[in-house]
């Protein structure tokens, strides 16, 4: 999670922080002789990065088993590692993370309860939620 941490962070620093990866996903990064390759571009756009940082979130929860405390540090890990490297002031990512969970609950199996943790995380904060 450093690694896609510190990937992000200089894509976005590239764009000035004015553009988006887009399907920021796990899926969608390649770790390759200890080198991470970002793949699928098709989704960037001008736009706040934090929307990738709140994917990215996601993508996290909902790896096996999912919404467990152990997921909700690991996202922890990988925001706070993402604004270490950044240098940019710490935003709260509350809404990006519950927009997120919304926006792939239409493409998952798990649709419901992902919704059900985007209003849990939008109710409680972020910094705040645990698990179940």
């Amino acid at each position: 999670l450093s690694a896609i941490a510190k990937w992000l962070s200089e894509f976005h620093k590239s764009f000035d922080y004015n553009t988006r990866r887009g399907d920021c996903i796990l899926a969608n990064f390649i770790l390759k002789d200890e080198k991470i390759y970002g793949i699928d571009f098709e989704e960037s756009e001008d736009g706040d990065p934090f929307r990738d940082v709140g994917d990215m979130c996601t993508s996290i929860l909902r790896l096996r088993p999912e919404f467990t405390d152990e997921r909700f540090s690991q996202m922890r890990f990988f925001i706070e590692k993402y604004f270490s490297i950044s240098h940019v002031p710490h935003k709260d990512l509350t809404e990006p993370v519950a927009r997120s969970l919304i926006h792939y609950s239409m493409y998952s199996s798990m649709g419901d309860i992902m919704k059900e943790w985007a209003e849990k995380i939008r109710s409680s904060g972020l910094s705040k939620i645990s698990q179940r």
